[in-house]
Formats: structure tokens, C-alpha cells, sequence
């Protein structure tokens, strides 16, 4: 388990690192957009915004590479390729949004089930 939680990470770091080179090379260029499962991401401040967030919108931050982070992946697996963008996202559901961030605390089991409800 520690070593395919590990390999995972692996991958995922090396896919931020792309993402953040490819970022940097598109600022001169206006705004960087991404659409990934049917979502449209638009860089702003550091972050990938799903351009289906709202302002009403509940918003529930998740840290990268975190067990809630593994997990909410496990249960959510559309969601994978959304998280991959970069290491701060921001991705809009049917009635939540999941923000993955740097620091955030772990998520409770009934919390992650009401998210995953949610979503």
C-alpha cells in the first residue's frame, strides 16, 4: 500500500512540475485555459478555477497528497485528471467544490461520504 501510495505521488509531482513549466510559458500569452472532463479551467493567482464555480458555491479544501486527498481520488475517479492540473485547484460539482491546497486538516470518513454525495 505505502509503496503504490508513493509511486502515485511520484506521478503526480511529475505531472505538477510539466503543468507548472507549461504554465509559466503561457503567461506571456493571456490567459492559460485547460478544459478537462467536460470542466474549463482558467489559471488565476496560481490556482485552476473551474469556470462552473458560483460565488454561492461551498467550498471544502482538501491537501495535496493527503489521505483524504488519495481517498476522495479512490471514491471520485473523475476527478483525477482535474486534480492533476496542477498543485492548487479549484474543481466545481453539482453542489460543492473541492479546492486541493497546500495545507488543509484531514477530512473526517462522514465528511469524505457527504462530499462524494455531494459532488
Amino acid at each position: 500500500e505505502a509503496a503504490r501510495l508513493a509511486a502515485t505521488q511520484r506521478q503526480l509531482k511529475s505531472v505538477t512540475a510539466l503543468d507548472s513549466l507549461s504554465s509559466a510559458m503561457q503567461a506571456a500569452n493571456g490567459p492559460a485555459m485547460r478544459t478537462v472532463n467536460g470542466h474549463t479551467f482558467t489559471l488565476r493567482d496560481g490556482r485552476w478555477v473551474d469556470g462552473r464555480l458560483t460565488d454561492s458555491t461551498r467550498v471544502v479544501r482538501v491537501q495535496l497528497y493527503s489521505k483524504s486527498y488519495f481517498t476522495l481520488l479512490a471514491r471520485l475517479p473523475e476527478l483525477r485528471a482535474m486534480a492533476a492540473l496542477g498543485d492548487r485547484v479549484v474543481m466545481a460539482g453539482r453542489a460543492v467544490a473541492i479546492e486541493i491546497v497546500p495545507r488543509a486538516p484531514e477530512l473526517s470518513d462522514s465528511a469524505m461520504a457527504g462530499l462524494a454525495r455531494s459532488w
